[in-house]
């Protein structure tokens, strides 16, 4: 009967073959043996390469797993951070936006935005390590601009006291920028240039001398150079990190790196010399305390990426697999990672304090309204018009003292 049914209906058909398709072979691995070395090499150049750290889910997902307790404190507290400087910081670019449209105000603005931004791009972070490094130049970049905008600010209310002090009939005639050298200048020769971080050891072996109005924009560039410097570095990194190996990204990160870090040295240096020569004309603004607020936080981030390095060996990890790098093993990386992972924590809770400091220091009570402003840029041209003119000056003198050596001679 099975036969009648087999014959009845026919043989039943062949199953069809099973058929793996083979991955497609890239013209230039084409030749034996040419994919396992590929592979081999590829990962061995990750190996050598720049570590960018575990990614979100990853690393949310293993150090759940490993501590859950102390990643949600953690987390938990670097938000709350985050919230209340937004609060803070809200609140004093609310006062600033109440007062009359100036350019102090405009400059006062982006300094407020200074601590929300420092404090929005460390939390997050702590959620994603692997973007540390994209985080970390944001926060360099908001940086300068901030501290290019206390220099302006600095500028500002030099041009605007110098006014105020030098106002009657007797100076009218007299630009900006010869105010500016008066004021500055009126008591007396000092060693300006003997200030923290490079010369402040050598401020008695310095000579007193007057400012002149190539000092002042000497200093003012030694600040400006800091943004372009960071903008420049900040480019060159992310043309690497397309253009070259992970190998071949490190040396160049490094040379970067250390250029910005001389750069930042360069700008605080000019900083202290716009205060030092600017504080007793500006001493009802308080230029010590907007100083502090600006560079306090900065120069503890600076300091705690070198304590927190040797803290870390002190410090279990939560697990071999916690804050580590799953394309490059090593307890190493893993330790650097960590490094990162807490200097940004400190840096989320320290954004409260630049916020509240910032707050203090650069209150909305000094945008008064109904005084004269003068842009940065005219204060520079009218400082430079002055040091051609004393320029001239000089050199009429030097020809017209060797004119009279020459007829003593004559005689």
């Amino acid at each position: 009967s099975l036969k009648a049914r087999v014959g009845a209906f026919g043989s039943p058909p062949p199953h069809p073959p099973l058929v793996v398709a083979a991955p497609p072979r890239r013209p230039e691995m084409e030749g034996t043996g040419a994919p396992l070395e590929a592979n081999a090499s590829s990962t061995a150049e990750a190996q050598e390469g720049i570590s960018l750290g575990p990614r979100m889910v990853v690393f949310v997902r293993t150090c759940l797993e490993a501590s859950p307790r102390r990643f949600i404190f953690l987390w938990s507290t670097a938000c709350v951070a985050m919230l209340v400087t937004f609060f803070i910081a809200g609140r004093h670019y609310w006062e600033l936006q109440k007062r009359p449209a100036s350019i102090k105000r405009l400059y006062y603005s982006r300094i407020a935005l200074f601590a929300p931004i420092l404090g929005v791009t460390a939390t997050l972070a702590l959620f994603s390590p692997h973007a540390f490094y994209l985080m970390k130049m944001l926060q360099t970049q908001v940086e300068a601009v901030s501290l290019s905008a206390f220099g302006n600010i600095l500028f500002l209310l030099v041009a605007e006291e110098s006014h105020l002090l030098y106002d009657g009939p007797e100076h009218a005639h007299e630009s900006t920028g010869y105010k500016i050298l008066m004021a500055l200048n009126r008591d007396g020769p000092k060693p300006h240039f003997g200030v923290p971080p490079f010369a402040c050891c050598f401020r008695r072996c310095l000579p007193a001398h007057l400012l002149r109005p190539g000092h002042i924009l000497l200093a003012r560039n030694f600040v400006r150079q800091y943004a372009f410097m960071v903008i420049m570095s900040s480019m060159l990194e992310i043309w690497c990190a397309f253009a070259l190996s992970a190998a071949e990204m490190g040396p160049t990160f490094l040379i970067t790196m250390n250029l910005v870090k001389l750069s930042g040295f360069v700008c605080i240096y000019g900083l202290f010399i716009l205060y030092s020569a600017t504080h007793g004309v500006l001493e009802k603004f308080n230029p010590t305390s907007k100083f502090v607020a600006l560079k306090l936080v900065v120069l503890l981030m600076t300091y705690q990426e070198l304590l927190v390095g040797p803290i870390m060996h002190f410090i279990t990890p939560a697990s071999d697999l916690c804050l580590a790098d799953p394309e490059h093993s090593g307890e190493e990386i893993q330790t650097k990672h960590r490094e990162h992972w807490t200097d940004m924590y400190l840096t989320a809770l320290e954004s409260m304090l630049l916020a509240f400091l910032v707050r203090r220091a650069f209150p909305a009570d000094e945008l008064l309204g109904g005084r004269q402003e003068y842009h940065m840029m005219l204060v520079e041209v009218d400082l430079e018009l002055v040091s051609s003119a004393i320029s001239s000056e000089d050199m009429e003198k030097d020809s017209a003292s060797s004119s009279e050596g020459d007829d003593d001679d004559v005689h």
